[in-house]
């Protein structure tokens, strides 16, 4: 391995050490829906992802609009894991507050 591989798989490491940390986080609350049988969340948390943002890149790259080098791969799929946590834990705390609602109706 030369320099110049050491250099572009560490800058790669960094950009991606930061965003497996929001994976984590992604991983815990997608989880918890799982184990309280939300499964249709994840459903579409994952369709919104891949419906609009996957395709969007798919259209970029076929009118030459986006080039695929490691460095927008590995940005893309950053991006995706920023845009699934944040759809997950709106669908999250929605779902949690609903619920609390749902048992201050009940007591």
């Amino acid at each position: 391995m030369n320099d110049q591989n050491l250099e572009s798989v560490m800058s790669l490491i960094m950009i991606l050490f930061t965003f497996y940390i929001f994976y984590a986080y992604y991983n815990i609350i997608s989880n918890l829906l799982y184990a309280i049988g939300q499964i249709k969340y994840i459903l579409f948390q994952s369709f919104i992802v891949n419906t609009f943002f996957n395709i969007l890149y798919f259209i970029l790259y076929l009118k030459g609009l986006y080039e695929v080098t490691l460095l927008n791969i590995t940005l893309r799929f950053v991006i995706a894991i920023l845009i699934s946590t944040v759809i997950i834990y709106i669908i999250y705390f929605a779902k949690i507050r609903k619920i609390i609602e749902l048992e201050k109706h009940n007591i």
